[in-house]
């Protein structure tokens, strides 16, 4: 399986290679516009790819006038519905403020809650809550601490 990271907010998925990146985060309920549905014409699903470009699929040419139109550089920005993740090194990507913010409004709706499943720092695996336990601001900022 390959391995995709939404930074800042350090949450970690598992892809598979048949499955572009707009899927994969789609499928972990992160929310990323896609007006054409997903067929590499609109460009509001472009995410920038910090780490780990050279696990994306290439660039088609399609995608490549789509990028140059928003004056995105292919080296570091990619539309997640065009961009497939091969196994090995993680991705790591940066999604549009708007995606953060509602990924960050739904990490506020946690808070004080009973923690559904345990819950684990996604980059030490370090045991923040156990499941049914609540979740404080301080296991919140943990959880998104480097």
């Amino acid at each position: 399986m390959a391995q995709i990271r939404i930074d800042p907010l350090a949450i970690q998925l598992q892809t598979l290679e048949t499955e572009t990146l707009l899927k994969a985060l789609l499928r972990a309920k992160v929310h990323l516009d896609a007006i054409c549905g997903g067929k590499g014409y609109c460009g509001t699903c472009v995410v920038h790819v910090v780490s780990g470009a050279t696990q994306l699929s290439p660039v088609t040419a399609q995608e490549q006038t789509i990028l140059n139109n928003l004056k995105k550089s292919s080296d570091t920005y990619r539309l997640s519905c065009q961009a497939y993740v091969r196994d090995g090194e993680t991705v790591v990507c940066d999604l549009p403020s708007r995606t953060l913010t509602k990924l960050q409004q739904i990490l506020d709706r946690l808070k004080n809650r009973y923690a559904p499943k345990d819950i684990r720092h996604p980059r030490t695996g370090e045991l923040l809550v156990k499941q049914g336990g609540i979740v404080t601001q301080d296991i919140l900022e943990r959880l998104l601490s480097a």
